[in-house]
């Protein structure tokens, strides 16, 4: 249903239980549903040259979480992805160029199964501190707003010697994996669990971090490079402690 100027995803397309690939490229969406829970097959997805501005909660965290391997979202209006994104952590492939995105999510480290990643042609000036640990075969990176020289600096410091309850009770949660669901939880906790990070001890953090810059050598997360010929970017780490802190000053690679 490519090129049919289509301004919505119809709720009947849903309740296609078999479907494996469905493509609404070159369409006029704006949004996308919430419930896609019935939807067990789908493994790929193209929503290219759309108007989409946001991704819907719903899209990412339901059943599609576990089946979506290819996810196409190039061409659209795209700024700033949320970090519940990360929860379709099943891609194998994820084109997100021709935005105009600023910045990944921070939990970009969730997306363990990932190998091919297209971010060309968006505003990005750094990448997450998670993204260290993706391990690509092709990553396609041209025409953003990486800088050609980085150098190792801390950012801002807000480590708080007792982190708030609010923290205290996400990190119990992440750290023991504790099985969740929206009934079992406030709104407010999981709009907190959803904004969480990773430091580069992969610990999980939130508000009480030093962020740093680290300079991420690109040969470390893939096999096929397109960079417009940089062979480091920035990383924006998150560090969860004086020790991991403390750690980064003497050897920023040492994680």
């Amino acid at each position: 249903m490519c090129g049919i100027r289509l301004a919505r995803i119809d709720q009947r397309m849903l309740k296609l239980r078999n479907l494996v690939t469905l493509d609404l490229s070159n369409n006029e969406i704006s949004k996308i549903p919430e419930d896609w829970k019935v939807m067990e097959s789908l493994k790929e997805i193209n929503l290219s040259h759309n108007h989409l501005e946001g991704i819907s909660r719903g899209f990412c965290v339901g059943s599609l979480s576990k089946t979506l391997r290819l996810l196409n979202l190039s061409s659209n209006k795209l700024i700033l992805l949320p970090n519940y994104f990360c929860s379709l952590n099943g891609l194998y492939t994820l084109v997100l160029s021709s935005n105009k995105m600023k910045a990944l999510p921070p939990s970009i480290a969730k997306m363990t199964q990932l190998k091919h990643f297209d971010i060309g042609d968006n505003e990005i000036e750094a990448l997450p501190g998670g993204f260290a640990r993706l391990r690509l075969d092709s990553l396609e990176m041209t025409g953003n707003f990486f800088p050609t020289s980085v150098e190792s600096r801390i950012l801002r410091d807000r480590l708080q010697k007792v982190p708030s309850l609010l923290e205290i009770a996400a990190r119990l949660i992440v750290c023991r994996g504790i099985k969740t669901t929206p009934e079992d939880l406030t709104p407010q906790m999981i709009a907190y669990l959803d904004s969480g990070m990773r430091c580069l001890c992969s610990a999980p953090v939130w508000n009480s971090v030093v962020s740093a810059i680290v300079v991420l050598e690109l040969r470390r997360v893939c096999s096929t490079l397109s960079s417009d010929g940089l062979d480091s970017v920035p990383l924006e780490a998150n560090l969860c402690s004086g020790e991991c802190l403390q750690k980064f000053q003497n050897n920023p690679y040492a994680f």
